[in-house]
């Protein structure tokens, strides 16, 4: 009599965050990205990574990683439903080429565009008639090149530049002397 006893594989795969802080912006179409550092411990497969928490935009198709290869495997996930604000915990499942599967719990961060910035001024500077107004970037999302206006009752005015991760832009408005004297003590509006 012969036994034929099938064999049981398993995924043997090591892995590592390698972002942190990773945030997904309402009302923009971008994926949340996480950076993962994959060992393979098992033998070389293909490897699929999938999620019921969205929709992975990347890797598109598998990833072919060899026995004793790490490979650094970027994520990219789009929501597939309406969010509220706030974290939210996920399983990301990477299945084999035989299906046996592991997972990963990660973590994303769900904000509005408005709360994803900080627009403010510094004091007015009587010398030069001039001041300060900024804008901070206060998520780990690059938002690349953008248009601001800036408008107060003193000055209105636009830039386009860059703003990546976490990066505050610096402005110097000169102010109109005329409008400088009428000032009057207290607070005024800045909207960016």
């Amino acid at each position: 009599m012969i036994f034929i006893l099938p064999t049981i594989a398993a995924i043997n795969l090591q892995i590592e965050k390698q972002s942190s802080n990773e945030v997904m912006i309402l009302d923009l179409n971008n994926p949340a990205i996480f950076n993962l550092n994959v060992t393979n411990h098992g033998p070389s497969d293909d490897f699929l990574f999938y999620t019921f928490f969205g929709i992975t935009t990347q890797p598109t198709g598998t990833v072919h990683i060899n026995q004793g290869e790490t490979k650094d495997v970027q994520i990219q996930i789009l929501p597939s439903y309406n969010l509220k604000t706030g974290f939210s915990t996920f399983n990301l499942f990477i299945q084999a080429g035989d299906r046996s599967e592991t997972e990963k719990q990660l973590t994303v961060r769900i904000v509005d565009l408005k709360d994803a910035f900080e627009v403010g001024s510094g004091e007015i500077n009587p010398e030069t008639s001039s001041l300060q107004v900024y804008i901070h970037n206060k998520v780990n999302f690059d938002f690349g090149e953008i248009n601001v206006t800036f408008s107060s009752v003193f000055f209105d005015f636009g830039e386009s530049f860059s703003l990546g991760q976490n990066e505050r832009k610096n402005f110097d408005v000169q102010l109109n002397k005329e409008d400088f004297k009428k000032l009057m003590a207290g607070f005024y509006t800045l909207k960016g």
